[in-house]
This record gives C-alpha cells, structure tokens and sequence, in this order.
C-alpha cells in the first residue's frame, strides 16, 4: 500500500469493532476504565458486566505516515511509524513524551477515582491497546504496581498488575 493507503488504513482499524470474546474468564471486576474506541469498548462489554468508564486517554499510539513516496506492506508502516515514534520523528502525531504523559494522566485519573478511595483492595480492569498498555504498565510500575505484560499482548486477555 502507498502512503495514503496507509492513513486509510489507520482510520479504518480505529474505526473497527472487535468481535465478541468468547469464553472469556469472567473475573468480578470493582470497576473498568476503557479506551473510547469501538473495539476497546467491545472488549470491555465482554469482560465486564457493568458500564466501563470511557476515556480517549486511553487510545493506541497513533500511527503516522512516515515517508510519502513508494509502497510497503502494512506491516513496514507500521514498523516504521513505531521505530518514528520511539526515535522521536517530527512524522508522528505524538511524542514518546506525550505518550508517557498521557499514561501518567490515566494512572491519575484511575488512581485518584474517588469511587476507591476507601477501597485499597478493589480490582480495576483498565482496557487499552498495544503498545499503549506498555507505556501504562510501565508509569503503574513507576508507582510501585508489580506485574507485567508480554510483548505482544493478546486481544481481551487480562494482564494483572498489581499493588503491594
């Protein structure tokens, strides 16, 4: 696919739902904070019985077209708008900077909900996407949650971090 193809692509997959999970491990969640994209709010229905609080903060790393010339497979751009990001290139619409920003906004905002103020214990499902979940385990981390993620998390399969 060429450039434009590329960005057509990106609208496309954050339009996208995800299918509904099946069999998925009903855990009893106290609370769920979502990204506001179709197919994040579709895997929150599936792993949680009540209504999930959604939040934008919570998107995927935008992709950004890297050069405008020639085609590549999607995956090559999107490689290269990862390797863009991480290296801090001007082509991308956020920053590393930004992204761990945004991150430290979720932790924030999820740990600072007053609905577990009295409730140290309460098990929070926060769903996001890919590499975005990495940025916020890593802040959570920061702030003294253990647990990890694997390097390419599966789609609508709970990771757990968690507090001492």
């Amino acid at each position: 696919m060429d450039a434009a193809g590329f960005s057509a692509w990106c609208a496309w997959y954050d339009a996208a739902c995800a299918p509904v999970l099946p069999d998925t491990p009903s855990t009893d969640w106290d609370l769920c904070w979502t990204s506001d994209l179709p197919r994040a709010k579709r895997t929150a229905e599936c792993l949680h019985d009540a209504v999930a609080c959604e939040t934008p903060l919570l998107r995927e790393v935008p992709f950004g077209v890297v050069a405008s010339g020639g085609t590549l497979p999607l995956m090559v751009w999107q490689g290269l708008a990862r390797i863009a990001w991480w290296s801090g290139h001007a082509s991308q619409p956020e920053t590393r900077r930004q992204t761990r920003a945004r991150a430290a906004a979720v932790a924030d905002v999820v740990l600072g909900d007053d609905r577990l103020a009295h409730r140290p214990d309460a098990r929070v499902l926060i769903v996001a996407h890919g590499l975005f979940m990495h940025v916020l385990a890593t802040e959570l981390r920061r702030r003294g949650f253990r647990g990890g993620l694997p390097l390419r998390p599966a789609g609508g399969v709970p990771y757990e971090l968690v507090r001492p």
